[in-house]
């Protein structure tokens, strides 16, 4: 029954002082997008304790779980401006 539904990876967004912080994360792999420092990347199955940063070295995991990052920051960014809308009206 499962088999048909599409696995989509959790996405975390927080707001920090600096931006945001974008957490995308699978089954396998965890990518954190900092505003205030280098990206991180970690092979969770491997590494659970998050001990060795893998950015720029897993270049197709992260471009895949980049692409669930900026899509969540393009929804923030469209939810805003709608805000900003109807404020206007």
């Amino acid at each position: 029954m499962l088999e048909d539904v599409e696995y989509t990876p959790p996405i975390v967004e927080n707001k920090l002082e600096e931006g945001y912080r974008v957490t995308v994360r699978d089954e396998e792999w965890k990518l954190i997008v900092n505003p205030d420092r280098e990206d991180e990347l970690y092979n969770i199955r491997r590494d659970p304790m998050e001990q060795e940063n893998l950015i720029g070295q897993e270049l197709d995991v992260e471009r895949e779980l980049r692409k669930l990052a900026e899509m969540k920051e393009e929804e923030r960014l469209r939810a805003g401006i709608e805000k900003l809308r109807r404020l206007k009206i």
